[in-house]
Order: C-alpha cells, then structure tokens, then sequence
C-alpha cells in the first residue's frame, strides 16, 4: 500500500521527474506506473546515492547513526569521526564541496584513516558550521575522546544523597529515551559513575558537598550531593 501512495503523489503533482535514493526505485517507479494508467503520460525516475550512517545501515533516530544538520559541532565532529572506514570516500564525496579529483584516493585512506578522517570531521564542521568551531571541535575531541579527559563545560545537577541511579533517573536526565532505552544502557555498561560502572538500583553512597562525575555513554554530567 505504501508505494501505491507514494506513487499517487507523483500522479496528483503531474511530475515529470522524480529524484530520489537508491532505497525508493520501487516507490518511485509505482508513480511512473500510475502516471502511464491513469494520465496517458511518461514520467521519468532519476536516483541519486545517500549518505549512510555511521554504522554502515541507512541512517535512523531509532538506530542512533544519525548525523544531523542541527548538531552541535562537536557532536557533529564526534560522529564523523566514528564512521567506519570503508564509508569515508562515500562521505567525502557525498557530505563536502570538495572537487572528486582533490578527495583521498583509497589507498590513501587505507594507510592513514584517523588522519584522513580527521580532516574529513574538519571540512564537513568547517562548513556546515565554521572553521573556528572546526577547530574547537577538533581540540575538543582529542581531549575528550582521544585522551579521555574531562569535557571543559559539563553542566550540574543537584541530586539527595538517597538518590538512586536506575532506569527513570536516566529517563529523567535525558540521557535515555525511555526505560527499555535506559536498560540497554545498563546492560552494555554504559552507565558510570566516577568512572566505575554502575548497574541499575545502585545509590549515590557519597556525602552531602561531595560532586561526582556522572557518565552515560558520551554524556557526561556533574551530580552536587546535597
């Protein structure tokens, strides 16, 4: 049923041309068809390549391999430069303004891929953002990432002694999308607290004044004990 609506849209628009990705050739072509049937007209399909995620899958919110245009730029210097390998030239050619005779070549990317895909994070923030928040991604980053240090900005929050971290505290932070989200986490230990791990139900165990260094997955967030 889908494809037939996505087909009238092209019917009830008269398109001439439809442009989309790999992925929507049959969707497309159900409105070449009813273009044919119901109007007595050819219309033509042009397919075009799209970025995928930094997984290698389509990109998808419900997957987290999404890169938005709306990121911030670290973020968005985080995630290129945890694409795999083989999707470099795919997001050289496909993400950047850059001519195809100036992009890497594979062999290139095969003997350097960090540096490679450094520059890569550099050129897509430098012009989706700006070359100064480029750079500070990139400090930022070796930094955060690279040497495990502490972000410069972490932002705090005042927490009771008898707080406990479980799968609603999560939820409430924002640092999961729901409890099954927040399990997840748990299970794949990603949740820590003062850098040892931490499993769900477990209390804060700190004295009041007492800050700790609270981390879920990349977020990290400060908790002042009251």
């Amino acid at each position: 049923m889908y494809p037939v609506m996505q087909g009238y849209d092209s019917y009830f628009m008269d398109t001439d041309l439809q442009i989309g990705g790999a992925d929507q050739v049959f969707n497309m072509q159900a409105g070449r068809t009813l273009q044919k049937v119901l109007r007595k007209k050819e219309s033509f399909v042009l397919c075009t390549e799209y970025l995928m995620g930094t997984d290698g899958r389509k990109m998808s919110k419900s997957w987290g391999n999404a890169i938005w245009l709306t990121d911030e730029p670290f973020e968005m210097y985080r995630k290129i430069m945890a694409i795999n390998d083989d999707l470099i030239k795919n997001y050289y050619i496909l993400g950047t303004s850059i001519p195809l005779e100036e992009i890497p070549s594979d062999t290139e990317i095969n003997n350097n891929p960090l540096k490679i895909k450094k520059n890569l994070a550099n050129v897509i923030v430098s012009e989706l953002h700006s070359p100064e928040d480029a750079k500070k991604a990139a400090e930022e980053f070796e930094k955060v990432v690279q040497n495990k240090e502490l972000p410069e900005n972490i932002s705090e929050k005042e927490v009771s002694s008898d707080t406990l971290i479980d799968e609603d505290f999560l939820v409430e932070l924002g640092f999961a999308t729901s409890k099954s989200d927040a399990k997840r986490l748990f299970e794949q230990d990603g949740v820590k607290l003062d850098s040892a791990k931490i499993r769900s139900g477990e209390g804060l165990v700190s004295e009041s004044g007492k800050r700790l260094v609270f981390q879920v997955g990349k977020k990290t967030l400060k908790l002042k004990v009251n």
